[in-house]
């Protein structure tokens, strides 16, 4: 399984140094006062400029956006109103959060989804399995990717409806987990963009991009979100 985000969902940040790239091949470099939904608002030194959302090719920022986060009322998950960023950024800031999931029948992907160390995967996954491992790839202070593969992980809940597996990771010493957020509502709609992070056939960290195509597919009864 993997991990998916609608980019048309996120873009709120505090204020940091900034340099905009408009579709039109401009640079404007300043200190990011405002993010919204359908603008940003940029101090150039003399000014405040206000840019709409749709005419930004890509951000480049010196700190990663900063996310008002909730949790759920049981503290299982968190969710999140993200800001609208490109997807290299999005996966620079929440990439350590997808795992490979490991198993004596194979192999398969996940993401974290509280400090705790919970982690979603697919219910078949981890069928019949009591030997699970996860591997969280972990930025280094170079930049590089370092692995750590975590054993004795624990099957908190199944559900093989919905081809779900909710486990939990042991705490590790001087290691944080990295989680993702849930969306807080469903406001995606045909043709928003949208990306995926997981290992399939073991290829690790693979990323792809494309489209939600629709938003109500029915196969066999339940109503998925179709991506292209």
């Amino acid at each position: 399984m993997a991990l998916a985000i609608t980019a048309c969902c996120l873009f709120k940040g505090t204020a940091a140094a900034d340099t905009v790239v408009l579709r039109s091949g401009q640079r404007i470099e300043g200190e990011v006062l405002k993010v919204q939904k359908d603008a940003i608002f940029v101090d150039v030194g003399v000014d405040v400029i206000r840019i709409p959302v749709d005419q930004i090719q890509e951000r480049i920022g010196t700190e990663p956006v900063q996310v008002d986060e909730t949790t759920d009322a049981g503290g299982v998950f968190l969710s999140a109103d993200l800001p609208e960023r490109t997807v290299k950024e999005l996966v620079a800031q929440f990439g350590e959060g997808v795992v490979l999931v490991q198993t004596p029948g194979g192999l398969g992907s996940g993401f974290i989804i509280n400090d705790r160390g919970y982690c979603v995967t697919n219910y078949h996954v981890v069928e019949g399995e009591t030997r699970i491992a996860v591997t969280i790839f972990h930025r280094s202070a170079n930049g590089d990717f370092e692995r750590k593969a975590i054993r004795d992980v624990r099957i908190v809940a199944l559900n093989p409806h919905f081809d779900l597996a909710l486990l939990e990771i042991p705490q590790q010493a001087n290691m944080a987990f990295r989680p993702v957020y849930l969306a807080e509502d469903d406001s995606h709609r045909e043709g928003d963009s949208v990306f995926a992070i997981g290992n399939p056939l073991g290829l690790e960290r693979s990323v792809s991009e494309g489209i939600v195509s629709t938003r109500s597919r029915n196969v066999e009864g339940i109503v998925y979100i179709q991506t292209t």
